[in-house]
């Protein structure tokens, strides 16, 4: 999915002094105060967001967080990277933005780039490793819930000979691509200095909330009579009236039909599954298995992620449904996992990873000899 995913307990966390970001009080304030966005969320944040508050409904609190990791060396300068992270912040316009309820309707506001502050916390020594694991971990389910807002937090271990950043945010925030992407920009606008870390001189990113605007009117401009409503209601038929679920149906669908269904994928699929009026009410924050392949090569500051221990954080909570993310590097193929806590899914995602790996050698080896 991004850089080398994997979750907190191993992405190489080091004991040192934690110091925490968040939003300060008086943006929560102002955001309270804003006006609704017209800009409606999208349909796959708002089915995340929707998800997220059916399983707490039924008794179960599950963490969706994605977050990074990745190494400043030292020493660093806190106030320096404060500015960063706030010029990254505002530059982001998801990050200033966030979702409240108006009876069963969600509602987007968004917050002016001048009324984003940070406030900074001390959080104390950490000289175990393991505890300070356990600490980050539960800051970030508490702090990067889908269902409050703010749901972000900032963090830096620092030490004598550098500092370790560690991000969460909710998934509505964030998704595979920005976050691959944050730790050579944050890097950038901390190493920039005071002189070129205003926002003059980094304007905002291209709007991913003006992309929302556009894909729910696209969305909202189709009914259940659309070709594309109909080729999932055959595709969902065929698979006996769900979605596909462990791997080999999957496989099977996808060897037939991926070129044919490309389509499929300019409408989101929460928008699909509202049209063809079948009761998908989620039980788990997984609606249904994925496997995932990002070439992240060309990424900048791709080629140093190893140097700077950069990694995809992902939270590994509940669910039941098995998860694939295979990521290209620089460096080799990384591929991470994740799957029910029973013997027959330990025991089949083993044989999967081998059989993948002896593919990959077996095609690799072929090209090789081709080329001799």
């Amino acid at each position: 999915m991004l850089v080398r995913i994997t979750d907190i307990q191993r992405c190489e966390v080091r004991p040192g002094r934690l110091v925490e970001w968040t939003l300060s009080p008086a943006t929560v304030a102002a955001a309270a105060a804003l006006p609704d966005d017209s800009r409606r969320p999208a349909y796959i944040q708002e089915s995340h967001i929707r998800t997220a508050g059916y399983v707490r409904e039924d008794g179960l609190f599950v963490p969706t967080w994605l977050g990074t990791a990745f190494d400043l060396p030292g020493p660093v300068g806190l106030d320096a990277l404060e500015r960063a992270l706030r010029t990254w912040t505002v530059r982001h316009e998801p990050l200033r933005s966030g979702f409240r309820w108006a009876g069963d309707e969600l509602r987007r506001f968004t917050l002016d780039a001048s009324d984003v502050s940070l406030c900074r916390k001390d959080a104390g020594d950490f000289p175990d490793a393991d505890g300070l694991v356990r600490y980050l971990q539960d800051r970030f389910d508490t702090a990067a819930d889908a269902l409050r807002w703010p749901n972000l937090l900032y963090t830096a271990v620092v030490r004598d000979d550098g500092a370790s950043v560690y991000l969460a945010f909710d998934h509505s925030n964030v998704d595979a691509y920005s976050v691959q992407r944050i730790p050579a920009e944050i890097r950038e606008l901390y190493t920039a200095g005071p002189a070129g870390a205003g926002t003059e001189a980094h304007p905002p990113a291209a709007s991913y909330v003006d992309f929302c605007e556009i894909e729910r009117a696209q969305a909202d401009g189709i009914d259940g009579r659309h070709a594309i409503v109909d080729r999932w209601r055959e595709f969902i038929r065929r698979c006996g009236g769900t979605l596909p679920g462990s791997f080999p149906e999957a496989l099977r669908a996808v060897r037939a039909e991926l070129q044919a269904n490309r389509s499929l994928a300019r409408m989101p699929l929460p928008r699909v599954l509202d049209l063809l009026g079948a009761d998908f009410r989620p039980t788990s924050p997984d609606l249904y298995s994925i496997v995932s392949y990002v070439d992240t090569r060309a990424t900048a500051g791709a080629e140093r992620w190893a140097e700077l221990k950069a990694y995809g954080l992902l939270r590994v909570s509940y669910g039941d449904q098995v998860c694939v993310w295979v990521n290209r590097l620089p460096e080799g193929l990384w591929l991470a996992s994740r799957h029910p806590d029973t013997d027959v899914a330990a025991k089949n995602m083993r044989l999967y990873v081998e059989r993948l790996r002896d593919r990959i050698a077996s095609v690799a080896h072929g090209s090789l000899s081709a080329v001799s």
